[in-house]
């Protein structure tokens, strides 16, 4: 049976993904129903709804990762490996987002390779504005993905100052998460070897 943290873990992290996919569904819901709807024209959200969906997809995840990490280094007596691999897939998941919505900003495309979502004038068609939506995402997950294994092809190429900056901070995070990963390893299989000499 699970116990109480291994559950509470399982909520926190079925939360912070669930926050994780905001900005696809705030973006998604911004094309359907106030743009199409509304305008002739293409128009980029206004920058209170980016904010609000980078706050909502990005930042409040932030929080599970952490409380998630926490709670998974606090016990050296078990190394828990799927609470590890819960923070690695919400930090690639939370990048993503983050990739996205910088990608979704602008008319000016932040990652070179990626579909841009906004051109100047362009009449108004929801399903070419979905069809990019999607490409934007799942390119910004693969960015994610080989950024935080640091593997980085070059296929798709940070060009502004953010896109540069979050793709450096994830980086380091897929760095120090193996650190991180690797040291709580040793420290358990330190710990109960040294839990054994004295039962000996």
């Amino acid at each position: 049976m699970p116990s109480m943290e291994s559950i509470a873990r399982g909520r926190i992290a079925a939360l912070t993904l669930a926050f994780c996919a905001t900005p696809y569904v705030g973006l998604r819901l911004y094309l359907a129903l106030e743009m199409h709807e509304v305008a002739a024209t293409a128009a980029i959200p206004d920058t209170w709804i980016l904010s609000g969906l980078f706050l909502l997809g990005v930042l409040m995840p932030t929080f599970g990762v952490v409380w998630i990490l926490r709670r998974v280094l606090k016990d050296r007596l078990q190394f828990q490996l799927g609470g590890l691999l819960q923070v690695y897939l919400t930090l690639v998941l939370l990048f993503a987002s983050s990739f996205a919505i910088a990608q979704a900003s602008s008319i000016e495309p932040s990652f070179s390779g990626m579909p841009i979502l906004w051109t100047i004038d362009e009449p108004v068609d929801l399903q070419v504005h979905v069809t990019r939506l999607h490409d934007i995402f799942l390119d910004s997950l693969y960015l994610s993905v080989i950024t935080i294994t640091t593997v980085g092809y070059g296929d798709l190429v940070p060009m502004s100052y953010l896109a540069r900056f979050l793709t450096a901070v994830e980086g380091l995070a897929g760095i120090g998460f193996v650190g991180i990963a690797l040291g709580h390893y040793f420290s358990v299989c330190l710990h109960a070897r040294t839990s054994d000499r004295r039962s000996r």
